[in-house]
């Protein structure tokens, strides 16, 4: 390791303290860092850390471990107390703190919030802003949040969420079958399901056209959802060809993707929350050639803006929901260029290798600054 420049990485406010350990009754965080079972950990960390160790480009990507000398810590999702802590007493030891901002908890909670927890409460608000203050850099997971993040900060850069090199597929040979419904696909967690209600005259009109495919966790978050979106969810779910597969992993998700369809992520957009959301839904699908139909969310417009609007298309409203599905019924798009272009604007601007050259460049700069 000697001549290398080290950096740790906390994720998820799993700061490897001893009172912290020992509560959770392990100590091999002490000697190993702290990995974190979240998807975050895996596409700003796992996936980012083997891509710049590899490169050997004088840089060092690891799990933080309290005994070692790091010249940077990048607090990924971590702001709680022990983060805060931990940032001011890395203060006084030159080391450069960087903070990975994944929510909009800068900006005061506004618009309509349609679950428990959605809506970002002032006591993480005023922890985000401690983290911010006692850090050199932050990291924005997607532009808006870089917008957001810049009203704080005087170094931010944006840095992507990552997708495995190896998940790129060189488009896809699916078509849409005249004679079965048009395959539908929305992932994410189960909570999350309230934003098909946002395009629910287009599914519930086109019924019989579509089977929508739903890759989530356990159901039972649906009782975190505010009336009446639950109720009104539940009986969409009833009403139209609904197909709900349980998540077991991102070989499972791809495999799932691999079998065709068309991927949609409706968002409801009137409030401070989802605005910030990064692309990471849309190109997980896109990267195994699926063309995704989506609200018009910042990071989703990014995506189209470098696509070039194939392999996407941005729906601003019911209307264009509709008029977009129409396009696919029709048989007008050319599925051939759609897919390949739904893969290739992952492979250039989000693969690890992509964002790992993005991240370990914005690093050098914050370790370089006076």
């Amino acid at each position: 390791m000697n001549g290398r420049i080290r950096v740790g990485f906390i994720a998820d406010g799993l700061v490897p303290s001893m009172s912290n350990c020992f509560s959770r009754r392990t100590i091999r965080p002490l000697f190993a860092g702290w990995p974190s079972g979240s998807s975050g950990f895996k596409t700003r960390f796992s996936w980012v850390s083997d891509r710049v160790n590899r490169e050997k480009t004088g840089l060092w990507y690891e799990l933080f471990r309290p005994r070692r000398r790091y010249h940077a810590v990048v607090f990924l999702k971590s702001m709680n107390a022990a983060s805060i802590n931990l940032a001011r007493h890395l203060s006084k030891k030159d080391c450069r703190r960087v903070f990975d901002l994944n929510i909009d908890y800068l900006t005061p909670a506004t618009g309509t919030f349609y679950y428990d927890g959605m809506a970002p409460t002032a006591a993480q608000r005023d922890e985000a802003l401690a983290m911010v203050n006692t850090s050199d850099a932050v990291i924005a997971d997607s532009r808006w949040l870089e917008k957001v993040a810049r009203r704080y900060a005087a170094r931010v850069c944006w840095v992507p969420d990552s997708i495995p090199d190896e998940f790129i597929q060189n488009g896809s040979n699916w078509r849409p079958s005249d004679s079965e419904p048009l395959p539908l696909l929305w992932c994410g967690e189960a909570v999350k399901l309230f934003d098909l209600l946002s395009i629910e005259p287009v599914l519930r009109s086109m019924k019989k056209r579509l089977k929508l495919r739903i890759i989530t966790n356990s159901l039972d978050a649906l009782k975190r959802i505010y009336e009446p979106w639950r109720s009104r969810l539940r009986r969409m779910l009833q009403d139209i060809d609904c197909e709900i597969l349980p998540f077991k992993g991102l070989k499972q998700l791809m495999e799932v993707y691999d079998r065709g369809g068309v991927f949609v992520s409706p968002r409801f957009l009137n409030n401070s929350y989802n605005m910030g959301h990064t692309e990471w839904k849309i190109t997980l699908a896109m990267a195994r050639g699926r063309v995704a139909l989506c609200s018009a969310q910042p990071s989703y417009q990014d995506v189209a803006d470098r696509a070039g609007n194939a392999g996407i298309r941005i729906c601003p409203d019911v209307e264009t929901w509709q008029t977009r599905l129409e396009e696919v019924f029709c048989g007008n798009l050319d599925w051939e260029l759609e897919q390949s272009a739904a893969s290739t604007v992952v492979r250039n601007y989000y693969t690890a290798s992509v964002v790992a050259l993005a991240h370990r460049t914005f690093m050098h700069e914050v370790l370089a600054a006076a």
